[in-house]
């Protein structure tokens, strides 16, 4: 550390509430992949578990032999399948997919983007901080 970023951080030890965020959100992340998976093998299993108990007990509503008590039929027992498997197929999909390759950042050009070269430097002198080295 230099001398200006010591003038600027006197107090440089975090305080409790900091450690208690970050304990909280590193259990939250901990937590949330869980209850994705937990949340993906309930959806999968209610798929599974509407086509080996519910799906023929719809075939014997008493709606009639007619053409539209087929059709109440057919649409009442496909469609939970059909919408079930793609929200099931989409919430699997993350599993398997591939890591993305990094974009590069991008950089700004203070004579294109003179307004936000004002702002960051409003805002660093606001917190008493130093600007970014790319900002100079």
């Amino acid at each position: 550390m230099n001398e200006d970023q010591k003038a600027a951080a006197p107090n440089a030890r975090p305080s409790p509430g900091y450690y208690l965020g970050l304990v909280l959100v590193s259990g939250a992340m901990i937590i949330l992949p869980i209850l994705y998976a937990a949340l993906t093998a309930t959806c999968c299993w209610a798929v599974y578990y509407f086509a080996t108990h519910q799906f023929t007990a719809i075939w014997l509503w008493p709606v009639g032999y007619s053409y539209y008590g087929a059709m109440v039929k057919i649409v009442a027992s496909v469609t939970p399948l059909l919408v079930g498997g793609a929200v099931a197929l989409a919430m699997v999909k993350p599993f398997f997919a591939r890591r993305q390759r990094h974009m590069q950042p991008l950089g700004l050009d203070p004579s294109v983007e003179p307004q936000v070269y004002a702002l960051v430097g409003r805002i660093c002198g606001q917190w008493a901080r130093l600007l970014p080295r790319a900002s100079r």
